[in-house]
């Protein structure tokens, strides 16, 4: 983005600061593309090791992502993030391990990978497929919907964890706590069984 001279007066509207967000702090400028097809898996690691920022409405695809270094996360109001690859065993989409502590993230969509719901009827996977897993302390969730999972699609392990917000939507189960302690409310609006949405 060019360099702009700005006069007395000059409004400076949310929407131009939300481009600038995401040309210079979104996961984007990371090699990250949201179009639903390409493996944002590398421009994703990228964004995280560099302590996150901004990302812009698309959905992502992204293998297994471990988290080792604190990062502060804000989606845009239409993302949707969704595991690529997997088997048959246990399977992470976004891992919070040690050193990621005082990590926050608000906003976006995690959906059950069509994959796993195409295996429904194979027993034993599914305590550990997670859309998110909290393995350390002081993680802040905030605003996420977890759309589809045939179990604990939040499995917090760790032993202080804020969350504020969280909508599970058809989830055959709710997220799984662990020694957590969570403060606010949780939402769930999940029929018996678990079927898939986009």
């Amino acid at each position: 983005m060019a360099s702009t001279n700005f006069s007395t007066g000059t409004v400076i509207s949310s929407a131009w600061l939300n481009e600038a967000d995401e040309a210079f702090y979104g996961v984007k400028s990371f090699g990250a593309t949201g179009g639903g097809v390409a493996n944002d898996t590398a421009g994703f690691e990228l964004f995280f090791a560099a302590g996150g920022g901004f990302i812009p409405d698309g959905t992502y695809l992204i293998d297994t992502i471990t988290i080792t270094n604190q990062v502060h996360v804000t989606c845009g109001p239409n993302v949707i993030i969704r595991k690529r690859t997997g088997s048959l065993t246990a399977e992470k989409t976004i891992n919070f391990s040690t050193g990621s502590e005082g990590s926050y993230w608000e906003g976006g969509r995690f959906d059950c990978p069509s994959s796993l719901l195409a295996s429904w009827s194979y027993q034993g996977i599914f305590n550990d497929w997670q859309a998110i897993h909290v393995g350390t302390e002081r993680i802040k969730l905030q605003n996420i919907l977890f759309t589809g999972w045939p179990n604990h699609p939040l499995h917090a392990a760790g032993n202080y964890l804020i969350a504020k917000n969280l909508t599970f939507y058809q989830c055959a189960t709710g997220p799984l706590f662990g020694w957590s302690f969570f403060t606010d409310t949780l939402e769930s609006a999940r029929p018996a069984n678990a079927g898939g949405l986009g």
